[in-house]
């Protein structure tokens, strides 16, 4: 992927998480998948910094949500 599509994506999750949050119904797991498929790029130092902070913000929704698994 070149740095420009990388750069394209990481504007698209810091606006999607910053901005709407869970608040609005996101599928965190969507969210996560797409985040961490970004940090599993070659990144430069900017772009490796500014991803690690949308992991966080979504970290943050991912703690406030609670654990929902069936109990057996």
């Amino acid at each position: 992927m070149n740095h420009r599509q990388v750069e394209i994506d990481i504007c698209h999750l810091e606006s999607v998480v910053n901005r709407t949050g869970s608040r609005h119904g996101l599928s965190l797991s969507y969210w996560r998948g797409r985040v961490d498929l970004v940090m599993a790029l070659d990144l430069v130092p900017s772009q490796r910094i500014r991803a690690n902070r949308i992991s966080a913000a979504l970290a943050v929704f991912e703690a406030a949500v609670p654990d929902i698994r069936p109990v057996f």
